[in-house]
């Protein structure tokens, strides 16, 4: 069962802690932007430029014990948006 997220920390808590990326060996790296939102590296390289985490618009379920969500805004420009433990998941 996954840990509850109850802050932006916690968000980049968890996201740092995918290091080492399960497949690609990838170290993971967060960084808090002036205006709340996240910064995701992997091993140096911008993944995600602008990730918004937030409660409220998820959906609880056993993986998900926090029901949050995030968008984000990746390097080429694309924005994803989703369950935010299967985001952090698909850090592989």
């Amino acid at each position: 069962m996954a840990s509850a997220r109850r802050s932006v920390q916690d968000f980049m808590a968890q996201v740092n802690a995918q290091t080492p990326g399960l497949k690609s060996g990838a170290t993971y790296a967060t960084s808090l932007n002036s205006d709340g939102t996240v910064a995701i590296t992997a091993n140096g390289v911008t993944l995600y430029s602008k990730v918004f985490w937030g409660t409220g618009r998820g959906v609880v379920t056993d993986l998900n014990v926090s029901g949050d969500s995030v968008m984000a805004l990746a390097a080429d420009g694309t924005v994803q948006s989703g369950d935010a433990q299967l985001f952090i998941n698909s850090l592989v």
